[in-house]
């Protein structure tokens, strides 16, 4: 790829090394451009969502719990809250279960921390229409814009880099 365009810089020159210039030289430059296969530089990809960094948060949690020991290392709160967060953003609905499983700690200390986020208007409990056995758990708006602001801050030193 950038063989071929430092190539029409060559050939650039040269045509100006012998005098061609002006309409002329554009022309010619405008005629190899257009017939032949010059490929465009990618473009950057496009930067994670907020979703996929809070995903990675949460995968990098559960591998510091993995490596460090889960006794070392306890953030089933922080994890449920990682979860709900990325799960709201993939507008995927997270059941209790699922979000007790997603602590990576024991299901009843997921239950009271759930409890402790309902009690300080962290999350939602919802019923589920379909199902009166299972309830669905949500961040609330205010929770949702904290987790943004408190994710978005993170990336700041990374992006000054």
């Amino acid at each position: 790829m950038e063989d071929r365009h430092q190539l029409l810089g060559h050939i650039e020159a040269s045509l100006v090394g012998l005098g061609i210039s002006g309409p002329v030289l554009a022309s010619i430059i405008g005629y190899i451009r257009a017939h032949a296969y010059l490929p465009q530089p990618a473009a950057p990809p496009p930067p994670p969502s907020t979703a996929q960094i809070a995903r990675s948060f949460y995968r990098s949690s559960l591998k510091r719990t993995e490596v460090l020991g889960g006794r070392i290392v306890a953030d089933g709160a922080w994890n449920m809250l990682l979860d709900l967060f990325a799960s709201v953003e993939e507008d995927r609905p997270v059941s209790i279960s699922s979000a007790c499983i997603a602590s990576g700690g024991p299901i009843t200390t997921a239950h009271r921390q759930l409890g402790l986020m309902q009690d300080n208007g962290l999350l939602q409990r919802l019923p589920d229409m379909h199902d009166n056995r299972r309830q669905w758990v949500e961040l609330t708006a205010g929770t949702q814009q904290l987790m943004r602001d408190l994710i978005d801050s993170f990336c700041q030193p990374i992006k000054a880099l």
